[in-house]
C-alpha cells in the first residue's frame, strides 16, 4: 500500500477534521473490545479461583481419607494400589498444571518474560503428560456412575494430553499464533474440572443430583467451553474488523 498522512495530502481543515474523527472511531473500537476483554477476563478468573480454592479446601478430607465426605462417600478401601496411587497424583498435579497454564497466557505475549515462560512451559507439558493425563485415565476406569461417565473423563484426559502435545510441537517450531491456540484449549480443558465442580454443586442445591446428571455433567463440563470457545474463534474470523485486516493485508501483498 501506497504510504499516505497529513503532509502528503494538501487537505482542507474540514476534510483534515472528518479524517481525524474517523481515525478515533477506528481505534476507539477496538479499544473498547479490548477494555470488555480485560474485564471479562478478570471476572472468569476471580470466579475460577474461587472454585479452585473451594476444591483445595476440600483435600483437607483426602490427608487422610475421610470416607464420610461427599466424593469419597461408598469408597472405603479404594485409595489403595494403582487407583489410589492415580488418585493422588492427579490430585496434586492438576491445580499445579491448571495454575501453570494461566500463568503462561499471561506472560506468552510479553517479551520480557520468555525464558520463564518457556521453563514454566516444559514443566506444565512434562507434568500434564507425565502426571495428569495416564493418572485421570486411571480413575476414569473407576469412575462413579459406570462407563459412560468413565468414557467422558478417559476422553478428557486424552484431549488434554492431545492438545498439550499439539502446543509443544507449535512451540518448538516457533509458531506462535498456533502454539497459543493449543494452549488455550489445552487450558480451557485442565479448567474444566472447576466446571463440574461447579454444575455438580448446582444439581445438589436444585436436588437434581443422580447418576444421569454426573454422567452428563461428565461430557458436557469439558465440551461445552471448548465449543464456545471454537465458536468464538469461528465468529471472530468472520467479523467486521477481521476481514477488513485481512484484506488490507492481501491488498498490501498485491501492491507490494
Amino acid at each position: 500500500m501506497e504510504p499516505h498522512g497529513w503532509a502528503s495530502h494538501p487537505l482542507s481543515t474540514e476534510a483534515r477534521v472528518v479524517l481525524g474523527a474517523e481515525s478515533i472511531a477506528s481505534v476507539a473500537t477496538p479499544n473498547s473490545d479490548h477494555r470488555w476483554r480485560i474485564a471479562l477476563t478478570i471476572l472468569v478468573s476471580v470466579v475460577l479461583l474461587k472454585v479452585l480454592a473451594m476444591i483445595l479446601w476440600e483435600y483437607r478430607n483426602y490427608f487422610p481419607p475421610n470416607y464420610e465426605s461427599a466424593f469419597l462417600t461408598g469408597r472405603r478401601g479404594s485409595l489403595v494400589g494403582v487407583y489410589g496411587a492415580a488418585f493422588y497424583l492427579h490430585l496434586l498435579s492438576g491445580p499445579v498444571a491448571l495454575l501453570l497454564g494461566g500463568w503462561l497466557l499471561f506472560s506468552g505475549p510479553r517479551s520480557q518474560h520468555t525464558t520463564l515462560h518457556q521453563i514454566s512451559g516444559r514443566i506444565q507439558a512434562m507434568l500434564v503428560l507425565l502426571v495428569l493425563v495416564p493418572s485421570g485415565l486411571i480413575m476414569a476406569s473407576q469412575a462413579l456412575a459406570g462407563p459412560i461417565a468413565g468414557i467422558g473423563f478417559a476422553s478428557l484426559a486424552l484431549a488434554t494430553g492431545g492438545t498439550m502435545t499439539l502446543a509443544v510441537i507449535e512451540a518448538r517450531y516457533k509458531r506462535r499464533s498456533s502454539h497459543r491456540l493449543w494452549a488455550t484449549r489445552c487450558f480451557i480443558l485442565l479448567a474444566s474440572p472447576l466446571l463440574l465442580r461447579m454444575a455438580t454443586g448446582a444439581t445438589i442445591v436444585l436436588n437434581f443430583e443422580s447418576a444421569f446428571t454426573y454422567r452428563l455433567n461428565a461430557w458436557l463440563s469439558w465440551l461445552i467451553p471448548l465449543g464456545i470457545h471454537e465458536i468464538w474463534l469461528v465468529l471472530r474470523r468472520f467479523s467486521p474488523t477481521s476481514i477488513q485486516s485481512q484484506t488490507d493485508l492481501s491488498t498490501g501483498c498485491t501492491k507490494g
